[in-house]
């Protein structure tokens, strides 16, 4: 029998790697996180009789601190170690029950990444790689990994190899892959003004960037904003004659990013020509008549969204998952790395599961490009159908997912406007109250609430 040995610090990976283990050959997986680092994890598989997550904090070189306590509670059998980037052959399950279990067996790799096959039964550095061996748990002894040292994996078969040389055997077939899933990229968009960004930035840091460091994802950040030559207002939000820091968006340090005039861009779209339906906030008490701010305020959003997204569908880099953020808001909870997958499954997008309109909220969203570029480009249609209905904000969203059959998938993330004032938005806090409260009582009461997931 088999025991498998995972270390994990991408857990967006597991359930790749599950649906490819035939199970009724393998005594246990031990999948082993990373916490070193004050990273920390939700168990995946909490019910499965045959996985058994463990933490280790010990801090090491590529998890390999994680893979010896696996290695110490392991007694009889073959052990093989499936790193969190990658998923079993089939055809290893094929050979698996043909394997005398008195031998190491080593095989050939695909390296799909690189569109080449890697030879088998050559142990050498930079010739052999982990998925590629196969030990008797008795040949391993007290045998570990380098915790420390680069090329953990020559290292330990190597020191295997020089003591039982006789009891290898090579098999000339492809049995393993090489990185099998691509690595995540990440290119976070900031739309709209800054104009509480030195008040919101610790949070970016601490909820946005920080979950992706630690768990080594990288990311690009992009930014669109506004300049503006005459001072701030916004009725609806309570700002009055506010001079905005033109160069507060420098706090963020950009990869990309593009500063437009709010004014020229304003006169460039012609902002009344979306007024057919008048103002969709309009019957709103502090509403006041001809005030049509608010929905040019929705127009410069969707101009900014449209802006980033050029930006990233046009560098260099090429990203697997695409976040459009607000700057201006103190974020509460970490994002999930879970959310950062690559199963069919994950083609639809997160959205917060607060501040709902219609069932959505239209401040974030996180998704694969194909999804989110369709997100990102609604300024397109926005005009058609402002001649049509009026353009309230979320109503556009929801027909634009609707009509593209978007998925989407509400999250636990939220977080609370702040205004240019200073001021927090009173209505983000007391939802925020409530979904916490509710939150708690239910992991009280041991309850896993039923995530929504709508499709249009």
């Amino acid at each position: 029998m088999l025991s498998i040995i995972t270390a994990c610090s991408r857990p967006q990976n597991l359930k790749e790697i599950y649906k490819s283990i035939d199970f009724s050959l393998v005594t246990k997986w031990y999948i082993v996180y990373d916490t070193s680092r004050d990273r920390t994890y939700t168990p995946e598989f909490a019910t499965e009789e045959k996985i058994k997550e463990l933490n280790c904090n010990k801090e090491g070189y590529a998890g390999h601190p994680q893979i010896n306590m696996a290695l110490d509670l392991i007694k009889e059998g073959y052990v093989y170690i499936m790193d969190d980037d990658n998923i079993f052959h089939k055809n290893f399950w094929r050979l698996l029950p043909t394997l005398d279990s008195e031998f190491v067996y080593t095989w050939d790799q695909d390296r799909i990444q690189e569109g080449r096959i890697l030879k088998g039964g050559q142990i050498e550095e930079t010739k052999i790689d982990t998925s590629q061996f196969i030990v008797p748990r008795n040949l391993i002894g007290s045998i570990r990994w380098a915790e420390k040292k680069s090329a953990g994996d020559f290292r330990f078969i190597s020191q295997i190899y020089k003591k039982y040389g006789d009891k290898f055997k090579y098999i000339p077939q492809v049995a393993c892959y090489h990185n099998f899933i691509p690595k995540v990229k990440v290119a976070i968009c900031f739309f709209g003004l800054t104009r509480s960004l030195k008040l919101t930035l610790d949070s970016i840091e601490k909820y946005i960037f920080d979950p992706l460091r630690l768990h080594g994802i990288r990311y690009d950040i992009f930014l669109h904003t506004y300049k503006m030559k005459t001072a701030y207002s916004n009725p609806r939000a309570g700002e009055k004659d506010l001079i905005l820091d033109a160069d507060e968006y420098k706090l963020l340090e950009p990869t990309y990013h593009m500063v437009e005039s709010k004014e020229a861009v304003s006169k460039k779209l012609d902002l009344e020509k979306y007024r057919t339906h008048g103002n969709p906030w309009g019957k709103e008490t502090s509403a006041r008549p001809g005030d049509f701010s608010t929905l040019d305020n929705h127009i410069l959003y969707l101009w900014s969204l449209k802006q980033l997204t050029k930006l990233w569908s046009e560098a260099k880099s090429r990203y697997s998952h695409i976040i459009y953020c607000r700057p201006d808001v103190l974020y509460q909870v970490p994002l999930d790395i879970s959310w950062f997958s690559f199963s069919p499954k994950s083609k639809k997008i997160y959205i917060p599961n607060f501040g709902l309109c219609g069932n959505v909220n239209d401040r974030f969203a996180l998704g694969r490009p194909e999804e989110m570029r369709l997100y990102g480009n609604r300024f397109d249609d926005a005009l058609a159908y402002s001649k049509k209905k009026p353009l309230a904000s979320e109503a556009y969203l929801i027909d634009t997912m609707r009509r593209h059959r978007i998925k989407y998938e509400h999250v636990n993330f939220y977080f609370i406007r702040v205004r240019a004032n200073g001021k927090k938005n009173g209505i983000d806090v007391s939802q925020i109250k409530t979904l916490t409260r509710r939150l708690r009582a239910d992991k009280k009461k041991n309850i896993t609430r039923k995530i929504k997931i709508g499709l249009y």
